[in-house]
């Protein structure tokens, strides 16, 4: 053993000799010298180059002769996963045990008992999250702890800066600053970050200046696009297991990876596609070895996945971002990228997983959707390649944020001043420009909430305060699910969240859910009831909200990409275009095809500089290569105008290379070019921010803003306040600030979006329109886009009425008899165990009453009227109804009885589907269905009457 590891102690070095630690790694060679001189660092080196040792093994040495001093906490060390937690105890714990070094894990699953215990032994090294950070700072016995603190380690820190958690916890270091009794090292890690020098200073604040250590890989990185196009065999497979026969080529490529590798990650961009591709490849085989991993699942679910994983119980797992970050999952061979990483660091994040040794080489694949996301992956490829990764955005100035910091300053203090948190506050390089108005203004709101006592420029806790604090230690919102049911089967065929329900959802909007296109029927409180339809056109993926965006820097490299491609189709002996981007040939082949055969359509391909409108029927699609934050911008900005213009909505949707818009009947395409062509760069900040209230995206983060506020519930308790009634409450306020300036960091980007229209003026973009009886290939693709490739073909309809058939033959009613004479008989019987013509077995009458299964209301009113009581009005409505179905039961039997158990189906509407000329039995189920659509579509208007008229 030699070089840096002769720095630190024999002990240690003893130790680490032991577990086979003989020579020091890059990272741990520049890194190791530094955090031993007390140098605030942010490591910077590839996944499995050592760089947690790096950290762990000068801590160690400094932990030794600290803890030999006195009690407390020396050391945080922070992750933005519980998971990591986890790993990073079991990982180390082995070393720090043989040391005498006592670490400990802190976080919302810590029991009780373990809670104690760190009181009474308290740990030299706490490894913990940024939310349990924030939960101990004020506590009273934890504080005193953290007075000894000497070094702060973020792990995985760009998970966190470019979030309001990274805002959060830049104001937490400052609060520790304030109750330690030394100024602590802070220590940053990652793998893979844009804009370093923005991290360093986030680390370091104001006031620390932060040493950059960056390695770079030694291995190879090794990853190409591919594109899969389907068999023969492939199409045969394709008709047996209903599955488009592109995903059968695809499924096809993944099983002979995984057959080739020992271990491979498959990665996905949403939790939803990681699902739809688990079922998919089970189908295809149904023995195959592998699992789901995303966050959406249950802790011992992942935790399962992860183990069977590492031991080598099963070879693959497909994963979401949720396996993106250092978990332990033992060695990884090869990645497969399902579609586009969309990101650069993402893709070198994801491939670097595999290979994951020191000097090993990262092998991955990107297996590609369309010629979009061929160019899209060959382009991150090549910027993963030279090491340019994108620039991040950090969350300057979050006011929810500061609100909840203020709280937590007047917690660890008992009271404060205006100027104190100002020179508290103002350490945080993201808070670096605050002013005593901002603070005044969060406070006075605060104040007004009850929050906080405020009197003159003295802040004192109230009870309240601590409520509010606990309540919000997360800066993640929590999002309620809706069930979605298919009102033909009435299954749950999965879940929606909140974001998509508010700021999308509305009867008759077609979207796509599991593979498969929907049109909605009607919103309920906790349920979206859906019907299936054939038609994809305009539909959209209930996963958008999960995509994060792709840059402007790599759409305009697609745009020249396909400027280079159209050059080259025109002069085939010119340079080769694809030179330096490693993709397939048959991803070449498809990318060249598609770009000619709309030459041929249209003659004009969008590129980086041009910009293609296309009008075709009601759609007009603004063909831009621009990004998802400047499409989406131009996007809400053009569809508010045309809004404003004709009198009438227009629906828009975006993607990195699109702007789609749906169109009122009989309104001239062109309109969209006169809009665009009139758009000032410097009034579209506050063209922007006006429309923006006026969007339902802008009323749902407004109220999930007023949570972190403390302004209403968390939990949705209490009043229920309407999102449109919230954003009028709160339009002068800092929470309707706060929920522009987060929309403006997050979804859209006016800067790009001012110079793309500087440039359109100034001719250096040429926007070119054209109308179309037909789409062009890239407008088609538009149109289509999120649809291709997982929809499953169509339910035929005989399919479709034999699940609706099923599923009323297995509904239980009740039948009670209701003649006269008879003792009294009822039974809870399954629809389809029923003869043809049911009776009661005591007085052989047909006059059988139909009720749903669990009634018990009829009964007793039957009673009362055989023995000549009186009843109450609505005790005869009840009486009366049950007759009427008990006369369609002697004139139709079992057909009656089927009918009458279809959803929200009366006597009323059961006699006029039973009385029709109806020739055959699929006519019968398909009056059922459009019966029980009418019902989901009317019941909110007669829930809404029957509120009134109660009211009144």
């Amino acid at each position: 053993m030699a070089g840096v590891f002769d720095l630190l102690s024999s002990e240690v070095r003893e130790v680490i000799r032991k577990r086979g630690y003989l020579e020091a790694t890059p990272p741990q060679n520049q890194a190791i010298p530094r955090i031993l001189k007390g140098e605030n660092v942010l490591l910077i080196s590839p996944t499995g180059s050592g760089k947690t040792e790096a950290v762990f093994f000068p801590i160690f040495h400094k932990l030794l002769e600290l803890q030999s001093k006195e009690k407390g906490i020396f050391g945080l060390y922070i992750t933005p996963l519980r998971a990591l937690n986890r790993d990073i105890l079991k990982r180390m714990e082995d070393i720090a045990q043989e040391l005498g070094i006592r670490m400990s894990v802190r976080h919302g699953d810590t029991t009780s008992y373990e809670r104690r215990k760190q009181l009474l032994e308290p740990p030299s090294l706490l490894i913990t999250t940024p939310e349990t950070l924030q939960a101990i700072i004020p506590a009273k016995k934890m504080g005193k702890l953290l007075k000894c603190l000497r070094f702060v380690v973020v792990d995985e820190i760009h998970e966190i800066v470019t979030d309001k958690r990274g805002a959060q916890l830049s104001l937490a270091l400052e609060r520790l600053r304030e109750i330690t009794n030394h100024n602590f090292q802070r220590i940053g890690l990652s793998a893979t970050i844009g804009s370093v020098e923005e991290v360093a200073k986030f680390l370091g604040g104001v006031n620390e200046k932060v040493n950059i250590v960056s390695t770079s890989r030694e291995g190879d990185f090794q990853v190409s696009v591919e594109t899969i196009s389907p068999t023969s065999e492939d199409d045969a497979l394709s008709k047996k297991l209903r599955v488009p026969s592109e995903i059968i080529a695809k499924l096809r490529r993944i099983k002979e990876i995984i057959e080739k590798y020992s271990s491979v990650l498959i990665f996905v961009n949403t939790r939803q596609m990681a699902e739809i591709l688990g079922s998919r490849l089970s189908l295809l085989n149904p023995r195959f070895n592998f699992d789901v991993h995303h966050g959406s699942l249950s802790r011992e679910m992942r935790m399962n996945a992860e183990k069977g994983f590492k031991e080598e119980e099963i070879k693959a797992v497909i994963c979401t971002s949720s396996l993106e970050l250092g978990i332990d999952v033992g060695s990884i061979d090869y990645v497969i990228q399902y579609s586009s990483p969309r990101q650069v660091t993402r893709l070198v994040q994801r491939v670097g997983r595999s290979g994951h040794r020191v000097g090993q080489t990262s092998k991955g694949t990107i297996l590609s959707m369309d010629i979009d996301d061929v160019c899209e992956s060959a382009v991150l490829i090549r910027d993963a390649i030279n090491d340019n990764l994108e620039s991040i955005v950090m969350h300057n100035m979050a006011l929810d944020v500061l609100a909840h910091q203020i709280a937590g300053v007047l917690l660890d203090k008992g009271e404060t001043t205006i100027e104190e948190l100002y020179r508290i506050f103002r350490r945080s390089w993201l808070y670096q420009n605050i002013d005593y108005e901002t603070i005044y203004k969060v406070t006075n709101l605060m104040k007004e909430l009850w929050l906080i006592s405020l009197d003159g420029g003295r802040l004192r806790r109230r009870i309240k305060t601590w409520k509010y604090y606990y309540e919000n230690l997360s800066m993640i919102p929590d999002v309620k699910h809706y069930e979605v049911f298919d009102l033909a089967s009435e299954r749950s065929i999965g879940t929606l969240d909140e974001e998509f329900v508010s700021t999308k959802a509305e009867k008759g909007l077609k979207f796509i859910i599991h593979g498969q296109p929907w049109r909605i029927v009607s919103i309920e409180e906790d349920r979206v009831n859906v019907e299936r339809v054939d038609n994809i056109i305009g539909a959209v993926p209930s996963w958008e909200g999960e995509l994060i965006p792709v840059s402007f820097e790599a759409a305009q490299k697609v745009g020249r990409l396909r400027e280079s491609i159209c050059r080259w189709i025109r002069h085939p002996s010119g340079e080769n275009p694809f030179e330096g981007y490693p993709m397939d040939e048959e991803s070449m082949r498809i990318v060249v095809e598609k770009i000619k055969k709309q030459i041929d359509a249209v003659g004009v391909v969008p590129v980086h500089n041009r910009i293609l409108i296309e009008g075709v029927g009601d759609f007009v699609v603004i063909h831009a290569c621009f990004g998802s934050k400047v499409n989406e911008t131009l996007g809400r900005i053009i569809s508010d105008l045309l809004t404003t213009r004709i009198g009438t909505s227009v629906a828009m949707r975006s993607t990195p290379y699109h702007i789609l818009f749906q169109m009122p009947k009989n309104v001239d395409s062109e309109i969209v070019v006169s809009v665009l062509g009139e758009l000032e760069p410097q009034l579209i900040d506050n063209i922007l921010k006006i429309t923006l209230k006026r969007s339902n995206l802008y009323r749902w983060r407004l109220t999930q803003v007023a949570k972190r506020f403390g302004a209403i519930e968390k939990n949705g308790g209490g009043y229920q306040i309407s999102s449109r009634k919230l954003a009028f409450i709160f339009s002068d306020t800092p929470i309707a600030e706060e929920t522009i300036r987060e929309l403006l960091t997050e979804k859209l980007d006016i800067k790009e979006t001012e110079g793309v229209l500087k440039a359109i003026k100034e001719g250096r973009i040429q926007v070119c329109f054209l109308k179309s009886e037909k789409p062009s290939p890239l407008t088609e693709m538009a149109i289509q886009w999120g649809a291709k490739e997982i929809i499953s073909p169509s339910l035929p309809v005989s399919e479709l009425l034999t699940v609706v058939k099923e599923r009323l033959l297995n509904k239980r009613v009740k039948l009670v008899c209701v003649w006269a004479s008879c003792e009294g008989w009822e039974t809870v019987r399954t629809v389809g165990t029923l003869p043809e013509y049911p009776q009661c077995p005591k007085c052989k009458s047909r006059l059988l009453a139909v009720l749903p299964y669990e009634d018990s209301e009829f009964s007793k009113i039957l009673k009362l009227r055989k023995n000549g009581a009186k009843l109450s009005k609505e005790e005869e409505k009840i009486f009366q109804n049950g007759i009427k179905t008990a006369n369609l039961v002697i004139n139709y039997g079992k057909k009656a009885i089927i009918c009458l158990a279809g959803r929200g189906i009366g006597p009323l509407t059961a006699n006029r589907i039973l009385s029709k000329e109806l020739k055959t039995e699929s006519d019968f189920y398909r009056a059922i269905i459009d019966a029980e659509k009418e019902f989901v579509r009317t019941r909110e208007f007669w829930n809404k009457t029957l509120q009134l008229r109660g009211n009144s």
